[in-house]
């Protein structure tokens, strides 16, 4: 959105008047809980860790792609998104996940939030992912932040 557009809408919303709509965007279809074949798997050396800790959705994410008028003076900002795969895009998901955590439950130190976030993962498929794949597994918000035990 540039920032005339941000500006407009702005104004608009300050004064109660205004109509918010969104153009016609495409969609990707994707499976779920798939471990994507680029992803790293554990063991990790020297001391043979389970790693990763948890997956967390990173395949065909719809990110921003940085563009710049003053770098790209014919940048237009519609084409400023695409689908990007890897560890910069579950990265994202997962300290939101872990900052969520925190916010309901304060006093919960970093350990803590590893710990709910482990054990309330989903487990994947585990005749297609072993624990070296997926670690705890997929992990799961709500459930994170309210941990039943």
């Amino acid at each position: 959105m540039s920032q005339t557009d941000g500006d407009a809408i702005r104004a608009a919303l300050a004064t109660g008047v205004g109509k918010v709509t969104f153009g016609s965007f495409g969609s990707a279809q994707t499976t779920g809980d798939e471990v994507n074949s680029s992803s790293s798997r554990g063991p990790s050396t020297p001391n043979f860790d389970i790693k990763p800790d948890v997956t967390a959705p990173g395949t065909n994410i719809m990110s921003t792609i940085p563009m710049y008028k003053a770098d790209f003076p014919d940048a237009v900002y519609y084409e400023a998104y695409d689908r990007k795969t890897g560890t910069s895009m579950a990265t994202p998901h997962i300290a939101g996940v872990a900052a969520l955590v925190k916010q309901a439950k304060p006093g919960w130190n970093a350990f803590d939030v590893k710990v709910a976030l482990s054990n309330t993962a989903k487990v994947l498929n585990k005749a297609k992912y072993d624990v070296f794949a997926q670690g705890a597994g997929r992990v799961n918000a709500y459930a994170a932040a309210h941990p039943s035990g």
